[in-house]
């Protein structure tokens, strides 16, 4: 006897649904996701969504999948990997893991008189004597950062100074259309950054 299409249809979507609520299944789909998509993967039913103390230890089955990422970094991606602090779930943690694997670019430039090289988010360049800041995405709480600053004879300016620094991301800052962007000689910038501060800044500014 031969199935009708939608009978074949329902049979189809069971199995699909079968295969996702194995966290194995699960697992390996979820590596090939970004932590956004993770949480569209929760929200999609209450099966991957639902915790269950019973099961993961008060994890949703995402979640879970998501620890299991995270907890397999290797012994030198987790000493740059952030501790866990509360009201963060494993799928933000393991957004900073993808982070940390991902090539390093820089999201946002702020201030005037500098863009990215040739399209290339991973370089910029800017006009002598103008303040900028290039930030990027990933919030790096752990492990050792440093930056190599490379400076000509024509960015030396007049003084033969150039001032440099590192500074937290800047949430919507390339938005602002700034002339110039100087902390340490503007005050009004100076303020704007202090109301940024959240409980995430672990040390004084």
């Amino acid at each position: 006897m031969e199935c009708s299409p939608g009978a074949a249809k329902r049979q189809r979507v069971s199995t699909v649904e079968s295969a996702l609520a194995s966290i194995d299944v699960l697992g390996h789909l979820a590596a090939f996701l970004e932590a956004g998509e993770l949480c569209q993967v929760r929200a999609t039913c209450k099966a991957l969504g639902s915790r269950d103390d019973s099961v993961f230890d008060g994890l949703s089955m995402t979640e879970e999948a998501a620890r299991r990422i995270y907890e397999s970094a290797s012994d030198e991606e987790k000493a740059m990997l952030p501790r866990q602090h509360d009201g963060e779930g494993w799928i933000e943690l393991c957004h900073h893991l993808l982070m940390l694997r991902a090539r390093l670019t820089f999201d946002q430039l702020v201030g005037c008189c500098v863009e990215y090289h040739e399209g290339d988010k991973a370089a910029v360049h800017g006009t002598p004597g103008e303040s900028s800041a290039i930030c990027g995405n990933h919030i790096m709480r752990a492990g050792k950062h440093w930056a190599t600053f490379v400076f000509g004879s024509e960015y030396l300016g007049h003084l033969g100074l150039q001032s440099v620094g590192v500074i937290r991301p800047l949430p919507g800052w390339d938005q602002w259309r700034l002339d110039g962007f100087h902390p340490s000689f503007d005050e009004s910038i100076r303020d704007d950054l202090r109301r940024e501060r959240t409980s995430g800044w672990f040390l004084p500014i």
